[in-house]
């Protein structure tokens, strides 16, 4: 018999730990062709730690980009990688991503390439088997919109919403636990977060609104694992 193995039985010391996401905060900027957020809290530096960013540009020109990849991103001077983004209307979402297993703060650069507003919320995703996410999807978003991603036994997501600002409406999410739930200036933005979950194929996350959007805005998702 195998000495660690008993009875086809794996100790839980050999079991990879679950993916642990952590919440670290947003920041927003009016206008500007870049936004610039320097010493944005990265979390407790490890091998392992991913950056997360769920990004939202509005341009502020009223120029729409509709279905069209113009956000670029860096975290302390290097790019991060889009990983879902889409354009409807005026404004355009994304998710970007980073492995960043040192420091506690950065800079980072939003650039849209047009006088735009830039809204940022951010996680560190640690424990995570590969840098490389298990599943993403973007979508319009409309009333109650749904994104699907698969996830694996012990994986995470983390899931955003943006729309065409309307005062007082607010954000429900199914799927996720939400971190932030903002009116600001030219857009709703919203987001979330789960971990340690079992495994899906699908697991659907939704996007709610209080109030009618406009289609000019995403909902999108990523899980890791």
């Amino acid at each position: 018999m195998h000495p660690i193995i008993n009875n086809g039985i794996i100790p839980s010391s050999m079991t990879p730990k679950p993916v642990d996401i952590v919440y670290l905060g947003e920041a927003y900027q009016a206008s500007g062709t870049d936004g610039n957020f320097a010493s944005f809290p990265l979390g407790t530096a490890a091998a392992d730690r991913i950056i997360v960013l769920c990004v939202q540009c509005t341009n502020n020109t009223g120029t729409g980009f509709a279905n069209t990849t113009v956000i670029n991103v860096t975290l302390g001077g290097v790019t991060m990688t889009r990983i879902v983004e889409a354009g409807f209307g005026n404004r355009n979402g994304g998710i970007f991503i980073l492995a960043v297993p040192a420091g506690t703060s950065a800079t980072i650069i939003t650039s849209r390439g047009t006088n735009a507003t830039h809204k940022i919320a951010g996680w560190a995703v640690y424990n995570a088997l590969s840098a490389t996410p298990t599943d993403s999807n973007i979508a319009q978003m409309t009333t109650a919109t749904s994104v699907n991603v698969n996830t694996l036994t012990g994986g995470g997501v983390i899931a955003m919403g943006c729309q065409q600002g309307i005062t007082s409406r607010t954000y429900t999410f199914t799927g996720v636990n939400e971190d932030l739930d903002n009116d600001i200036a030219a857009g709703d933005f919203a987001a979330g977060h789960i971990d340690n979950i079992p495994k899906a194929t699908p697991r659907t996350v939704t996007v709610t609104p209080s109030a009618t959007v406009s289609g000019q805005g995403v909902a999108a998702a990523v899980s890791f694992r």
